[in-house]
């Protein structure tokens, strides 16, 4: 349906518009019919709501036969109600007073659904829905609070370009195909934590106020390259299966990677941590670069186990580092490295070569166990 046939019918109620989606479904054609007849289906199986201004919209219980379209639409109202439909085609933050104005939890999207460039103006809730098609968010304004969590992503996730204007929680979601969240931003909390991305994620150029990945998976590769965490950023016991890309990444509050285990190649080239960065008992499977790197407070590498080779070089530690009890199993790259605090490697071992003698500290440097 056109645009004009998609809101006429939707004036008409519940009842008229999923008898139409229930004839349409029976009518479906098998995959192995004429590429016409395919496209005839789909055509009529459309919904379409693009750029439309809608007031008080109740969805609730529609059923969506094919694709849904609503790049640049606008929610308007107290509250749209979305729960429990049935898209045929395409935490903790929230109080328990929290009442969305757009709601589509527990909602499925069998195909393709576009929200490019809506303005969602009250508050969302799209918890516990699945997403069997490619997701498009890309351009969203959420001007209110956002619940995403424990969804099921089965295709593509875009995000890109969104705008979080309130809390936002993705807590439990699993994505399933490649994720991009590149140059959204997040002007208060985000919750990404128990998250799983068994694909490609992409958080380069992101903005974050306060986040936490706690406990998320990587199955894939990373990128949070040239990323902002303007608040305290938390990836405590995360595990990155695949390379970790942070660099030129810029933390400016508490930086926590304690117990997060990093399996692959791990960037922080060129990272900046304006405050404390705690990398306490993390793990480091692969190669881990940290050249360039500026931590101006205190950087903890404390009781982490660094299996392959550690570049520091023309790093910058303007405050105390400590790499107590730490192991280096490989080569550690130290050259030009410049400690302006205490330096502090009490009990660290290393078991390939450090080139500490090529590290510039300009105040104490205690304890160190050499061991090859």
């Amino acid at each position: 349906m056109d645009k004009e046939e998609s809101l006429a019918l939707y004036r008409q109620g519940k009842e008229a518009w999923n008898a139409w989606a229930e004839a349409l479904l029976q009518e479906k054609p098998e995959p192995a019919a004429t590429r016409r007849d395919l496209q005839e289906w789909n055509d009529d199986a459309q919904a379409d709501f693009r750029g439309v201004v809608i007031a008080d919209p109740n969805f609730s219980e529609f059923i969506f036969p094919g694709k849904v379209k609503f790049q640049q639409a606008v929610f308007e109202g107290n509250r749209k109600t979305f729960d429990f439909n049935t898209m045929k085609g395409v935490s903790r933050y929230f109080s328990s007073d929290y009442i969305p104005s757009t709601r589509f939890q527990n909602a499925i999207f069998h195909d393709t659904v576009n929200f490019q460039g809506v303005v969602f103006k009250g508050d969302t809730d799209f918890s516990h829905t699945r997403f069997c098609s490619k997701a498009g968010f890309r351009q969203a304004v959420f001007n209110g609070r956002a619940s995403f969590g424990e969804l099921e992503f089965d295709g593509t996730a875009d995000f890109s370009s969104a705008t979080f204007s309130e809390a936002v929680s993705f807590q439990g979601s699993i994505f399933k195909k490649k994720t991009r969240f590149d140059q959204a931003t997040f002007h208060r909390i985000s919750a990404f934590e128990d998250t799983i991305y068994e694909a490609k994620s992409d958080f380069s150029q992101t903005t974050f106020q306060i986040a936490s990945f706690q406990s998320a998976q990587f199955h894939d590769r990373a990128k949070f390259r040239q990323a902002v965490f303007e608040g305290q950023a938390t990836f405590s016991e995360t595990k990155f299966e695949h390379d970790a890309n942070f660099e030129q990444a810029s933390f400016g509050d508490s930086a926590k990677f304690d117990k997060t285990s990093f399996c692959g190649r791990t960037s922080f080239t060129d990272a900046e941590f304006k405050r404390n960065s705690k990398f306490l008992q993390a793990s480091f499977k692969k190669e881990a670069d940290f050249r360039y790197a500026t931590f101006c407070s205190l950087a903890l590498f404390t009781q982490i186990a660094f299996d392959s080779t550690v570049d520091f070089q023309e790093s910058c530690f303007e405050a105390e580092a400590r790499y107590n009890r730490t192991l280096f199993k490989g080569d550690v790259n130290f050259s030009q490295t410049y400690f302006q605090g205490l330096a502090r490697f009490d009990e660290t071992k290393f078991e390939g070569n450090h080139q500490l003698s090529k590290a510039i500290f300009e105040n104490n440097f205690r304890g160190i166990d050499v061991r090859s």
